[in-house]
């Protein structure tokens, strides 16, 4: 979505036309009618004014805009390890090398949990 299409949703949402963003955002008609048009980018300044005016926080008009990057995405999480083969190395183990690792998993998942609370 183009930030032309992104303001025109906002201002349908309050039934607003480009004279009452201009008003709301207190600036000059022309600028609005330069940014609908393509012949003006609006500026840090005018940003911040639409945002006041259309009751957003900056950052969100900012990207819209164009002036910020999307938020990075996380990175995904490591593919978990084989399961099948743990299984598998589970029921071949002994009763004491069973305890072993079940001791083990139970460890390292609630050091995880713990990690992830921090």
């Amino acid at each position: 979505m183009t930030f032309k299409e992104w303001l025109v949703y906002q201002m349908e949402q309050r039934g607003w036309n480009q004279a009452d963003l201009a008003d709301e955002a207190g600036i000059s008609r022309g600028a609005v009618s330069h940014i609908f048009s393509g012949a003006r980018h609006p500026g840090i300044d005018m940003l911040n004014a639409m945002s006041r005016a259309l009751q957003l926080p900056a950052e969100q008009v900012f990207r819209a805009a164009g002036v910020l990057d999307e938020p990075a995405q996380p990175a995904s999480d490591p593919p978990p390890p084989n399961l099948g083969e743990w299984i598998h190395m589970f029921l071949q183990a002994d009763e004491q090398t069973r305890e072993v690792m079940l001791d083990n998993a139970r460890y390292f998942s609630q050091r995880e949990a713990r990690s992830k609370k921090a």
